[in-house]
């Protein structure tokens, strides 16, 4: 019996080992991500480039090859109705709407990026509370 035991802790262990050392099958592809910046924010503008590297991000002065290069860009400031001035960390759920939700939306939409981009990524510089 307790070779029996010690038979079935084996496999359980060589379960365990094969499904940690398995590859992720949702893996996050870099083309299903798109960085939102906004251009008239430098802190916003850096890190954009930092990960789309900056012959990607329009503006970009600081020629870095980009640590994710496939990933998607857009200058929310660029877009109809995109942008937040100032800048600060909140931002109230209508201008929320307006000035981002509706714009990237719409630019999703019209790009038929809708179903390809899985994640939305705001940058540093950009609002991230909702009052």
């Amino acid at each position: 019996m307790l070779a029996r035991g010690t038979a079935l802790r084996s496999v359980a262990v060589a379960v365990v080992a094969l499904a940690l050392s398995a590859p992720a099958q949702a893996q996050l592809l870099e083309r299903q991500v798109l960085v939102v910046y906004d251009s008239r924010s430098t802190d916003s503008l850096r890190v954009a480039e930092y990960y789309a590297g900056s012959a990607k991000v329009p503006g970009g002065v600081g020629g870095q090859p980009g640590s994710r290069p496939g990933v998607r860009v857009i200058d929310i400031s660029t877009l109809p109705g995109g942008g937040v001035f100032p800048f600060t960390a909140d931002i109230t759920h209508p201008d929320f709407r307006t000035k981002i939700r509706n714009p990237l939306r719409t630019y999703l939409t019209t790009n038929n990026l809708a179903r390809s981009v899985r994640y939305i990524v705001l940058t540093k510089g950009m609002p991230h509370r909702i009052t």
